[in-house]
């Protein structure tokens, strides 16, 4: 049980980090913050709560080794500063090329998503079939809810050129994860 409470926890605890990350780079930068709420409520709902829900009832009899929270802010400081800083970049250079902000939105909650993503498969696995069916089932219902309630969410979906801007970080994230990874564990080895 601890073990899934530490799983689930770091998706929550990297809500709270690219949260924070990206308000203290926002007013740094000058730029207006990428997400509205509702646009977050959906990326949590989709990437968070609902996955944590469903994998909290799975079993999971192994020895929990190291400490609750480093863990939590080991796995979750990579994923979280990965978003808050590709966020940063996407609105700062779409902006420049006089992408639009609902554009621009949609863009940032893609690339969140994908990260999201890239860190369910790294700290669930190995991905058993009930794991598998709960990430693929809440994965197009985040993209159903993008595709139905784009107005809603007041995003749009960016026109192919736009498109083009994401791609690089969509490429870049999993290097970058891996990298604050390192140099996350690197600081807290010596914490």
């Amino acid at each position: 049980m601890i073990n899934n409470l530490t799983r689930t926890g770091s998706l929550l605890m990297v809500r709270m980090m690219f949260s924070i990350a990206l308000t203290v780079l926002t007013l740094f930068a000058g730029n207006v913050y990428p997400f509205e709420p509702i646009q977050l409520t959906v990326l949590t709902a989709f990437f968070v709560g609902i996955p944590s829900f469903f994998l909290s009832f799975e079993s999971d009899f192994s020895k929990v080794e190291g400490r609750f929270l480093r863990t939590l802010f080991e796995r979750a400081f990579p994923v979280g500063f990965s978003i808050a800083v590709g966020a940063i970049l996407i609105v700062t250079i779409g902006g420049s090329l006089g992408i639009t902000h609902p554009e621009l939105a949609m863009m940032t909650v893609l690339f969140s998503a994908w990260n999201y993503v890239l860190m369910q498969r790294k700290i669930f696995w190995p991905i058993k079939r009930y794991r598998l069916w709960i990430f693929t089932i809440t994965q197009l219902s985040f993209l159903v809810a993008l595709i139905v309630g784009t107005d809603f969410l007041n995003l749009a979906w960016p026109s192919p050129i736009h498109f083009t801007l994401l791609i690089p970080f969509l490429i870049a994230a999993p290097l970058a994860q891996y990298l604050l990874t390192r140099g996350a564990l690197f600081i807290f080895k010596k914490l």
